[in-house]
């Protein structure tokens, strides 16, 4: 059936918006790792934990309107429930004491027919067996498959409650701290260009992990636009590490290796968690109040992690302070402030596209990380690795006019 045209325009405006989203998502992560690696970097706060502990705290503001709607509300069924009290109990002294009419008036004003069925001397049942049993039999089935489509259909739309989405922020907040933990950590051992580079490789775990999980199709041009951006992904990585043989960089060359694999790492993450968000939300984002889910993440990260840090305290992996300066506090608070805003548009921008849209697109952080280091130090690469990001971005382009194709198909089906 050919869907309306308000509802083809409202697909395709949707889907704008979500890459329009991606675009901020980009352009605030770039500047994040810009500012975490001022700090990291030079070695003034290299606190990879306790700045994702508070990134993630903050999400906590979430809460403070559905905080503010839930006092009004108790407040307002509580002055209600004074006035029908002081009604009720003025009601009762002009009526006195309900007679026994008034107590039968009580009862249901429908009574249900029970109907028996009544057995012969032969203990058969009468009117069980009847030329029409067969016929009624497929009715009843078809009426009950019938009730349980309807029944899915409106729990595929069913708004969740604060509960459940309390419950579901609870499965989802370790994995997302434990992502931003490795996306951070990472930039005190290598650069940001590299860590960019690395984090845009959830694009290939997206499309593994969302095949397994039936949330992406895998088609042979999609797969043909992933490896291109794995060409692209090499061209640069060769190219990053033969500057940083030829140059004396401040991140130790020793430790560079440990870097590029919590990037690594943090990509994998990223792909799972966004892939598990789509199969537990579905198509329809507006099922879920996306503030009271990052609003819980935060809240909860804050009640069941803070033992961490006492625990990296202890064991020296973590030494616990706060900053000294006011200029480490103002980059620790605007990289806190930028979290919030770029988190909450990727989720969006992910239920509006689709995962792997997003991941891959998450890929133009490259060419403006480069910008960055072209602006902010100085910092030129060679030829092949302005090729390889030239590579990448393609790539991004072609996945994208891909699942664009396919969602406009799948809208026009439905």
């Amino acid at each position: 059936m050919t869907e309306p045209l308000p509802l083809k325009r409202n697909a395709r405006n949707r889907w704008t918006l979500g890459l329009i989203l991606l675009g901020v998502v980009v352009i605030l992560w770039v500047a994040s790792g810009f500012l975490i690696n001022n700090i990291f970097e030079s070695g003034e706060y290299r606190k990879p934990y306790f700045v994702t502990y508070l990134n993630t705290g903050t999400f906590t503001i979430y809460l403070l309107p559905t905080l503010f709607r839930y006092l009004n509300k108790s407040t307002v069924q509580h002055q209600h429930s004074i006035g029908r009290r002081d009604l009720n109990h003025s009601s009762a002294e002009e009526t006195g004491t309900s007679t026994s009419s008034s107590s039968s008036g009580n009862m249901p004003h429908y009574v249900p027919n029970v109907i028996s069925l009544k057995e012969n001397e032969t203990g058969e049942r009468e009117g069980l067996l009847t030329p029409n049993s067969a016929s009624s039999e497929n009715i009843v089935q078809s009426v009950l498959e019938a009730d349980i489509a309807a029944a899915a259909a409106a729990e595929s739309t069913r708004q969740f409650t604060v509960r459940e989405t309390a419950i579901f922020s609870s499965q989802f907040c370790i994995l997302w701290f434990l992502a931003n933990l490795l996306s951070n950590a990472c930039l005190s051992y290598t650069s940001v260009s590299n860590s960019t580079i690395l984090l845009s490789t959830s694009s290939f775990f997206t499309l593994i992990i969302g095949a397994l999980f039936r949330v992406e199709t895998i088609t042979t041009q999609k797969v043909l636009a992933l490896v291109v951006s794995i060409v692209g992904l090499y061209l640069i990585t060769v190219s990053s590490a033969a500057a940083n043989d030829d140059t004396n960089d401040a991140v130790a060359h020793s430790n560079a290796w440990l870097g590029n694999l919590m990037a690594l790492l943090s990509a994998v993450v990223y792909g799972l968690y966004t892939t598990l968000l789509k199969v537990c939300i579905g198509d329809n984002e507006s099922r879920i109040n996306m503030y009271l889910f990052f609003g819980f993440v935060g809240l909860f990260n804050i009640i069941l992690l803070w033992p961490v840090i006492t625990l990296f305290n202890y064991i020296g992996v973590e030494t616990f302070e706060l900053p000294g300066s006011l200029h480490v506090w103002v980059i620790v608070l605007a990289n806190a402030a930028t979290t919030i805003i770029s988190d909450f548009c990727w989720a969006l921008a992910m239920l509006m596209t689709s995962p792997l849209v997003v991941t891959v697109g998450l890929s133009a952080t490259i060419p403006l990380a480069i910008a960055g280091d072209m602006i902010l130090k100085s910092h030129y690469d060679s030829l092949i690795y302005y090729i390889g990001a030239s590579i990448m971005v393609a790539a991004i382009f072609r996945i994208n006019h891909l699942e664009n194709a396919e969602n406009s198909r799948k809208h026009e089906h439905d």
